[in-house]
This record gives structure tokens, C-alpha cells and sequence, in this order.
């Protein structure tokens, strides 16, 4: 949103998902490390009670499977490449999660990220870049983490399975920066270190 994508644009076409009264945007002026920048965090308006022992970051609401997502992609009225580029980040997401869980990709059940806030994270990103005209990121090698993270499927190993497998599909630079905690998840959102 820094870059110039209005809040406005952005909960517009946010409603077309189908969503509306679900999750709202927020947005404000932070600084890290020294730098200002906007934080724009999704929230939840009316979130499903998690089980006392489940702590995995964010709240997430039950799950949803790939062709429920992508139904869910076809019916919004999003631009074609926004469109485009979120089923292909959840076909993605399907395909690494089959080969770490050993099933079929249309067997794949998304937990965290088949979850409201993660469609808004993943299609938000891909509007905006849209919205900018961007055809191509690059980035920095992504730091690993340490440890251990408690998801729907128990206790993973930091960073978990989906995500090296990610990696690896897409040839990822990494590296150990030493700090405890999970740094890269799944659709790319950025941990929290805990140093």
C-alpha cells in the first residue's frame, strides 16, 4: 500500500469474494528497525473458537480444500491477473502439501491457509501487485527460523514441511540467520522471531 495501492481499491475488490462482514482491513503507520511503513493487518469479525492448545500464529477458521478456494476465486469479479495469479498461488500451496502429506492434490485439506485471513493475505498481495503493474519480484534469500510450530496437523519443525517444499519447487535461496521461531510460512507471511 506504500507503493500506491489504495485501501479503498483494494476492499472493494476484497468484496467480491463473497466474504463481506467476515474480515475488515486495517491500516497503520509503524516503524522497524528505524524505518516508518504501513502495517495492514486483516482482521477477523467473527473468528471460530480454536482449541486451548492450538497456538500456531493467527486465528484460523476450520479449512477449506483446493476446489473449494477455487470456486470461491472463479465466482469474485477480480481482475484477470489477480485472478490468475491467486489460483496459482493456491494450486501451488495444493501441490506442496500433497507431496509433504503423501496424497493426491485434490485430497489436500488446507487448515492455516484455506483459512479467511490467508485468501485475503494471498489475493490482497495479488491485487496489489496488479494494481502496480507488476510482472515480476525478486528477493533476497529468506531466512529459515528455528524450532518448532504447533499446527492442525500437530507439531512441525521450523521451517515446516510445506515450506521447504515450496522452497525447493521454486528453487529459494535460504539461509540461517539463527533466530528462534518461524519466519516463512506457507503463503509467505513473516514470522516473528523470538530472540
Amino acid at each position: 500500500m506504500d507503493a500506491g495501492v489504495p485501501l479503498s481499491y483494494l476492499q472493494t475488490q476484497l468484496q467480491s469474494l463473497g466474504l463481506e462482514g467476515e474480515f475488515c482491513l486495517t491500516v497503520a503507520s509503524t516503524q522497524r528497525q528505524g524505518q516508518r511503513a504501513l502495517q495492514v493487518e486483516v482482521t477477523l469479525t467473527n473468528p471460530v473458537p480454536q482449541p486451548a492448545d492450538h497456538h500456531h500464529h493467527g486465528t484460523h477458521q476450520g479449512f477449506r480444500n483446493l476446489p473449494a478456494i477455487q470456486q470461491l476465486l472463479q465466482r469474485a469479479d477480480l481482475p484477470d491477473r489477480a485472478r490468475h495469479w491467486s489460483l496459482r498461488v493456491f494450486q501451488q500451496l495444493a501441490e506442496a502439501e500433497a507431496a509433504v502429506h503423501g496424497i493426491a492434490v485434490d485430497q489436500v485439506h488446507f487448515h492455516e491457509v484455506g483459512a479467511i485471513d490467508a485468501i485475503v493475505d494471498v489475493v490482497g498481495t495479488c491485487l496489489g501487485f496488479d494494481y502496480l503493474g507488476i510482472d515480476q519480484i525478486y528477493c533476497s534469500a529468506l531466512p529459515t527460523g528455528q524450532g518448532r510450530v504447533k499446527a492442525a496437523h500437530g507439531w512441525l519443525p521450523v521451517p515446516a514441511p510445506a515450506v521447504l517444499k515450496l522452497m525447493e519447487q521454486r528453487s529459494i535461496p535460504i539461509y540461517d540467520n539463527g533466530c528462534q521461531g518461524e519466519l516463512v510460512t506457507p503463503t509467505g507471511e513473516i514470522g516473528r522471531a523470538h530472540v
